[in-house]
């Protein structure tokens, strides 16, 4: 989208009638083919007569134009355009009007200011057959609205025998033969870089600390000059939601006929976690080097402008399991006030000879059920995928964080677990997820070795063991009902479903190590309110059945 304040000048014929007036012209470009686009355009302007009065005129206008790039932030541009125009005088107490066939011969010159917006200035020729004919100058103000024209190709993929660091000479034009379509010519005829079209695939907010060393796409960049090519670095940048500029690996060098796939990283920052919906965001990627041979010489810096396809910040591809540990924000401060005052309530409540995470586990639990947190539709997790598993097919699901999870006061087998795991590490216990058959649910671990655990806890057959770590699990199932028949339900699907491998555990702390959590923006929320006296209570009353199951029997 273009605006363009001008001053209008009338020329021939029209000088005899009119003095210098002012307009403002608006159009809109649809790329067709590179570099030519289609053209839509609406103006209005104002031209005093040379006697008194003046003449009004607008006109809409359909036509075609050409847009390159010079010297990568400079742009030129030229266009031509007809369509309808009309013109209203007024002079001497009377008004007139008429209507004619309108055109415009333009050109202009930009900067690129951001990757979305430049600046610039035009000159044009204009008229409406048989009422004004002059000549504009204006200031151009351009905003390219974030499209999809790059990511609406086919998905990433590399190219037959070419993975990203590779190179071949193989596959790449000789040296002096034309560019194919789509690639842009940058440097000398002594080292000649084309860059091809990204390779792009969607960007997952949640990961967005994964994408300074994972690749979200690639670049193709090949050698069509008679000389090597030196020290040829490649940096992308997204404004909205990087500082600076970020190095895509490091410099590397191209023979003559020479071809490599970039790996296209970024270190984009937590800002894009602020996007609640899907968003497609300018970026701009450079190629800089040297053009003077072995690395030295005068540099040349080439930019284009590309669109990056940003999920919501609840989305993610559940092509690894490890992926849900980014989700379990246990620093978030709504976790983390509810947290801390559950361990406090239980930890008084709790008998001296059970251990201090089980009592914080239970106490969880009913937490949970007191703020009123309960399962909603059917579970993210359906069990197709697990880390590493071959020939698994991943999809794209929601996933709502702890603090949604309670605002909303539900969510799903994932998102509960999730909550769950999260409000345990918030208070420095560790804890796991179990992904079963169509469900997933928390495991909490009892820190206690396995000479420990029976004598702290006599449920042998309800625990976990997991080389040294001894693990309880919670299958949360409707929230409803005590904690030890939670406990019992988690046990007895793990034995079922363990033994095929079918069931896989997740350590969370694991799991952070490649998928770190993240931290929301900070939102003014009210802390959540626990009946500390009711769940002493029921704190109380749930150790006795423990003791009362084990020791004697019911």
């Amino acid at each position: 989208m273009t605006a363009v304040p001008t001053l209008d000048l009338p020329i021939a014929e029209s000088r005899n009638y009119y003095t210098a007036g002012l307009g403002l012209a608006l159009s809109g470009t649809y790329l067709l083919h590179p570099p030519v686009h289609l053209r839509l355009g609406v103006a209005y302007g104002y031209s005093p007569l040379v006697t008194t009065g003046g003449m009004s005129r607008a006109s809409a206008t359909l036509g075609v134009g050409v847009e390159g790039s010079l010297g990568g932030r400079f742009v030129l541009s030229g266009y031509g355009a007809a369509g309808y125009g009309v013109g209203l005088a007024s002079y001497l107490g009377s008004v007139r009007s008429g209507g004619s066939l309108a055109w415009v011969l333009g050109t202009g010159v930009g900067f690129r200011a951001s990757p979305s917006f430049t600046l610039g200035l035009a000159a044009g020729l204009t008229g409406i057959s048989g009422l004004y004919t002059g000549v504009s100058l204006g200031l151009v103000g351009a905003y390219r609205f974030p499209g999809r024209e790059r990511s609406s190709g086919p998905p990433l993929q590399e190219p037959p025998g070419l993975t990203p660091g590779q190179t071949t000479a193989g596959a790449a034009r000789a040296p002096g033969e034309a560019p194919a379509a789509g690639e842009a010519p940058i440097g000398t005829a002594d080292a000649q870089i084309l860059i091809g079209e990204p390779r792009l695939g969607p960007v997952y907010p949640v990961l967005y600390r994964r994408y300074r060393e994972t690749p979200f796409g690639s670049l193709p960049i090949r050698n069509v000059g008679e000389s090597r090519a030196e020290n040829i670095q490649v940096t992308v940048f997204v404004p909205a939601c990087m500082e600076a500029p970020s190095d895509c690996g490091e410099p590397f060098a191209l023979d003559p006929g020479e071809q490599r796939e970039v790996a296209l990283t970024a270190a984009l920052d937590g800002r894009l976690l602020g996007f609640a919906e899907s968003v497609a965001l300018g970026a701009e990627v450079a190629v800089q080097y040297p053009t003077g041979g072995q690395g030295e010489g005068e540099g040349r810096d080439e930019r284009e402008p590309f669109v990056l396809d940003v999920q919501d910040r609840n989305a993610i591809l559940w092509d690894d399991v490890r992926k849900a540990a980014a989700f379990i924000t246990a620093g978030d401060p709504l976790v983390h006030g509810l947290s801390r005052n559950v361990r406090r309530i239980a930890l008084e409540a709790g008998f001296a000879t059970l251990s201090e995470n089980l009592l914080a586990a239970m106490g969880t639990y009913y937490a949970l059920q007191q703020v009123g947190v309960r399962p909603s539709g059917p579970c993210s997790w359906s069990g197709a995928v697990t880390s590493g598993e071959p020939g698994s097919v991943a999809e794209v699901v929601g996933v709502q964080f702890p603090r949604e999870t309670i605002e909303n006061r539900g969510g799903d087998c994932m998102e509960l677990a999730v909550l769950y795991c999260a409000l345990l590490e918030s208070v420095g216990i560790p804890s796991a997820l179990i992904m079963a058959p169509g469900q997933v649910y928390p495991a909490v671990s009892l820190e206690l070795s396995g000479s420990e655990d029976r004598t702290r806890v006599r449920r042998i057959d309800e625990l976990i063991l997991a080389g040294d770590t001894v693990w309880l699990p919670v299958e949360l199932g409707s929230l409803e009902g005590g904690f030890l028949e939670a406990w019992a339900r988690g046990a007895a699907r793990w034995r079922e479903f363990s033994g095929g491998g079918r069931a896989h555990m997740q350590e969370t702390r694991e799991a952070w190590e490649l998928y770190p959590a993240v931290e929301l923006p900070l939102e003014a929320t009210a802390p959540v309110r626990i009946d500390a006296g009711r769940l002493a209570a029921m704190l109380r009353a749930e150790q006795v059945r423990l003791f009362d199951q084990d020791f004697w029997g019911r």
